[in-house]
């Protein structure tokens, strides 16, 4: 009798629980850029006069951003690799027991469907990571801008509009992600949509395909607890893996020449369409035998389907208040936002003591910095078994002298095996398989290996957190940033490189990101030097409260965004005293001055500096 069984449950909650896990690096990497964000705007706190986002500080940014999003991409990608991998295989494993009850002994192994759908969801997963770093500067901007005017009233300091503007982009998270619906969705939130939907297909497709190799064509829909008012039309019913719907006569799976009629629902396809087996789906599809699969009873459960959506909406508030607090600029704000968690997480606790539901803490979080973790000491495990032999004295070995190297073995030595990937780690294995030093190496490592592995089992409580994934290399550039010195010259001292060769090719790579289609490069200058006019036109009318032609400029009708570009004098005949003084802290700058910052070309240097010696100093700001 087939049965909604707790495997069936596990199963699926494995690929659930998976998926908000991987949601678990992002939600941890958007409070972390929060932080970046925060800290960069209470450094600017403490600056006599409020001024706009400059380009040293939005590339400051974006370095900090491209660290945390680049460790992001490395764990990301592992982790959907192997989470829909893994869930498809565990929904062929579920199918083949089913089967090997029944005598079949057909086996199958991944195809192309899997891997495509691998390709697919990390292509959606790194749209949310190019989407984050567009989303940090934008944010900047924006609350920069937000504080101009909100202080300027009056009404609010400026810490308490910069927290004010701050906070608006904390409650609705990093955004910017569309699904097909047209619906907005926070970094955290699409990120586990995206993975929910992969792991279910993988889970329910990989164990139709095992189904289907074996010559079964009808499934049953399993009865799960809190089912909602998508999945629960279908609990119970009979569909069909390649159609038709329908009462049909079939053969009975365990007596010969005798049929039963079986009413078939719809098929796979058309309850997917209909909204069975979504995102948050917990059913999953068992064989049904004709004549011998009997319907599965109601399952009884802690609580209602509305009582998990409340527990599901208490968890939001307790995410979104965790994000506030790590976007706050002092202590005060900190508390209050820490005040909301703790309110939040008692409503919680009240609501599951009251309905039986399970409390998932997990679920709470949004990955800030945590203490290490503390250390567990896993059962010890027998040592491999290594050939004896006489003790030798440690000498590096020697590189074998056939030429067929394996990919992956480097031509010199010595070798370090941490980090080394597994497909590499085997080629090393094989080809020193007659060394007995490196194999005694091999061990050791693999040893390691196992224990860490133990160690994490044993931490039930542990996720992936972006600073335990710092190499010595970053810890010793963030020391040195701590202490002072900009990010782009930490890490040229740490590696050994020259700063300024790197800071004008780093400058080059995102100038060349910023191209468009088709686009030269001298182009794009012009436009990021029109875009950056802009910016400068939007700043100047904050600081001088929209007073930026004298009256002889308002009389000839002057459009005063013309006076940040073009001829000096010009500018200096039309503009306000309010202007020229903030044309003193805030120089105009040409074309070519622009240029020359942007591209660091000897010839547009040279050029810059004739416009400046032939203006004799009275160009303002130069």
């Amino acid at each position: 009798m087939a049965t909604a069984s707790a495997e069936d449950a596990a199963r699926v909650l494995e690929a659930l629980e998976h998926a908000r896990l991987v949601a678990q690096l992002y939600a941890d990497a958007e409070a972390e850029l929060f932080k970046k964000v925060a800290d960069r705007l209470q450094e600017r706190l403490g600056e006599p006069e409020y001024e706009g986002a400059r380009f040293a500080e939005i590339r400051e940014l974006r370095r900090e951003a491209e660290r945390i999003v680049g460790r992001l991409e490395r764990a990301a990608a592992k982790a959907v690799r192997d989470g829909v991998t893994d869930a498809w295989r565990r929904g062929v494993d579920a199918a083949l027991e089913d089967l090997r009850g029944l005598g079949s002994k057909k086996l199958i192994s991944p195809g192309q469907g899997v891997d495509v759908l691998v390709g697919q969801t990390l292509n959606l997963v790194t749209q949310v990571q190019a989407g984050a770093l567009r989303a940090v500067e934008d944010i900047y901007r924006q609350v920069i801008a937000r504080t101009v005017g909100l202080s300027l009233t009056g009404a609010l300091t400026r810490r308490e509009a910069t927290q004010r503007a701050l906070d608006r982009f904390a409650n609705q998270g990093i955004t910017g992600f569309v699904d097909r619906a047209g619906r907005h969705w926070d970094m955290p939130s699409y990120t586990e949509m995206a993975m929910r939907t992969a792991m279910t297909r993988a889970t329910v497709d990989g164990h139709l395909a095992a189904m289907s190799e074996n010559g079964i064509d009808l499934v049953l829909v399993s009865r799960t607890p809190h089912g909602c008012p998508l999945c629960d039309p279908w609990e119970g019913e009979v569909l069909s893996i390649s159609g038709p719907a329908g009462t049909r006569t079939e053969p009975h799976a365990t007596r010969d020449d005798e049929t039963v009629k079986v009413k078939v629902a719809a098929t796979v396809a058309e309850a997917r369409a209909a909204g069975l087996l979504h995102p948050n789906c917990r059913h999953a599809l068992n064989a049904y035998l004709p004549g011998v699969t009997q319907p599965a009873p109601p399952v009884k459960a802690s609580g209602t389907y509305e009582d998990t959506q409340e527990q599901r909406r208490l968890e939001r508030q307790v995410r979104h208040w965790k994000r506030r607090e790590a976007a706050a600029l002092d202590d005060d704000a900190r508390a209050k936002a820490g005040a909301k968690v703790e309110e939040y997480q008692a409503r919680l606790r009240e609501l599951t003591k009251a309905t039986g539901l399970r409390r998932r803490s997990g679920r709470e979080q949004i990955g800030v910095p945590r203490p290490p973790r503390p250390k567990q000491t896993p059962a010890p495990k027998p040592p491999r078994q290594r050939p004896e032999r006489p003790e030798q004295p440690t000498v590096e070995p020697a590189e074998p002298s056939t030429s067929s190297r394996p990919p992956g073995v480097p031509e010199h030595w010595p070798v370090t095996l941490r980090g080394l990937p597994e497909e590499d780690l085997l080629a090393f294995m094989q080809w020193y398989t007659d060394d007995p030093d490196m194999q005694e190496r091999f061990l050791t490592y693999l040893d390691e290996l196992e224990q860490r592995e133990a160690r994490e089992d044993a931490d039930p409580g542990w996720a992936w957190s972006w600073e335990e994934d710092e190499t010595p290399e970053d810890r010793r550039i963030t020391e040195l940033v701590a202490g002072g010195m900009p990010y782009l010259d930490a890490y040229a001292e740490v590696h050994g490189l020259d700063s300024g060769e790197l800071r004008r090719q780093e400058e080059l790579s995102l100038l060349r990101q910023e191209r468009e289609t088709g686009e030269t490069l001298d182009a794009m200058v012009r436009r990021l030097y029109a875009e950056w006019l802009d910016m400068q036109v939007v700043e100047a009318e904050n600081a001088t409260r929209g007073v930026l032609l004298n009256k002889q400029g308002e009389a000839a009708d002057i459009d005063p965004r013309t006076l940040f570009s073009g001829r000096a004098d010009r500018a200096r005949t039309y503009a306000s005293e309010e202007l020229l003084r903030w044309w003193g802290d805030h120089p105009r700058m040409t074309l070519t001055e622009f240029k020359a910052q942007m591209l660091e070309r000897d010839s547009d240097r040279r050029a810059a500096r004739r416009i400046r010696e032939g203006s004799a100093g009275k160009e303002f700001g130069v």
